[in-house]
């Protein structure tokens, strides 16, 4: 009798420390779970900005041409002016050029964002935007 009690006990123990072990495994999953939750809430909440107004981007010149450019002779650029004549923001973020040997940067406040190319090249800046108020400039350059 006494060595099923001392044998009841063992595996009775073993039971408490696998009880142990699982809830621990789903106390970690629904950590996970919850940490997912709110990244995911953090990311919509960033989506979701809400623009009054009606911005009124106008781009100056409308167009031009850079001539012959030789290949040696290095990289040549040329500024656009943009100009949010509307009552809203203006939000750029996102920029495509249609030849892989151009790409485009935003400068505003004397400060240059990144530079954007041909979306199929897959090198374009995520989650950059660049907020242009009413009545504010600022240039696109091309490079």
């Amino acid at each position: 009798m006494a060595k099923k009690k001392k044998k009841y006990r063992k595996n009775k123990e073993k039971m408490k420390k696998t009880k142990k072990k699982s809830n621990r495994g789903a106390y970690i999953l629904i950590a996970v779970i919850v940490l997912i939750g709110a990244g995911l809430y953090v990311m919509k909440s960033k989506e979701e900005v809400v623009i009054e107004g009606t911005p009124k981007m106008v781009i100056t010149p409308e167009a031009y041409d850079f001539g012959r450019v030789s290949v040696r002779g290095g990289e040549v650029s040329t500024l656009f002016l943009i100009e949010n004549r509307g009552d809203g923001d203006l939000v750029i973020d996102d920029m495509d050029t249609s030849c892989a040997c151009t790409s485009a940067t935003i400068v505003y406040n004397g400060k240059e964002g990144p530079r954007f190319n041909m979306r199929e090249h897959g090198t374009n800046p995520q989650w950059w935007s660049q907020r242009i108020p009413p009545g504010e400039r600022a240039y696109l350059k091309v490079y």
